[in-house]
């Protein structure tokens, strides 16, 4: 980031999307959120998207997701 208050302004948002996510039925549920200070960087963890070919019977050898740009 080149301005810490679009890095500040960008995790507080992810935070707020955090609890919402997990009482949409239409929302990917954010399973973690953390930061590293001193390494500059936050992160999150959701769920894998679908399989482009199998749905949600993912084989990990084959995997490749069904985004909403397909």
């Amino acid at each position: 980031y080149d301005h810490a208050d679009s890095f500040e302004r960008e995790f507080e948002a992810i935070k707020h999307y955090d609890p919402v996510s997990r009482k949409h039925p239409g929302l990917v549920p954010i399973l973690q959120v953390g930061r590293s200070d001193e390494q500059g960087f936050y992160y999150y963890v959701m769920e894998l998207a679908d399989d482009l070919e199998r749905g949600r019977d993912i084989k990990a050898e084959t995997y490749k997701p069904h985004i909403l740009g397909l």
